[in-house]
């Protein structure tokens, strides 16, 4: 079984002047949002065992605030997520050999990527999924393939968890 868990950035603060986006950091309020999602990822599922993380600050902070430690050598950081489109993000998740990973990116790239995997699932959590994905939402998807060989809704979403 293979799991990827597909996870938007928390609430960021709004650039201001001369701030890149790229290094706009977490409010207070998206810093809170990690750290509940952390402690509800670990008490339902197993640490995913790889980590795909952009490069921006606020997916670093986001990946922080789940409160986790992982090894250095489970985490990848990769500035092609920052502008990646979903068809990116799949190329990438398809380089993993890892039997669970967590990716953190950007919308509308990772609400895509997960639209496009989802073929299967529970009705309700696929409702609320295409209602939005908002800041520190979490899409849990799994599938008996490896991650290299997946297809557009080959996956099965087994969960769909927001800050609300």
């Amino acid at each position: 079984m293979t799991t990827l868990f597909l996870l938007r950035h928390a609430k960021a603060v709004k650039a201001k002047a001369g701030m890149r986006d790229f290094d706009r950091p977490l409010e207070a309020r998206g810093k809170e949002d990690a750290q509940r999602l952390g402690g509800t990822i670990f008490e339902r599922f197993s640490q995913p065992e790889r980590v795909l993380c952009s490069a921006a600050l606020r997916t670093r902070q986001t990946l922080e605030g789940l409160g986790a430690s992982w090894g250095d050598s489970a985490v990848d950081y990769s500035e092609d997520l920052f502008d990646a489109d979903a068809r990116g993000y799949l190329d990438l998740v398809k380089q993993s050999d890892a039997p669970s990973l967590l990716i953190i990116g950007h919308n509308p790239s990772i609400s895509e990527l997960a639209f496009d995997l989802v073929g299967d699932g529970d009705a309700h959590e696929r409702a609320r999924m295409a209602g939005g994905f908002p800041t520190c939402g979490l899409a849990v998807l799994e599938s008996d393939g490896q991650l290299s060989e997946l297809t557009p809704r080959s996956m099965v979403l087994t969960a769909y968890i927001t800050p609300k």
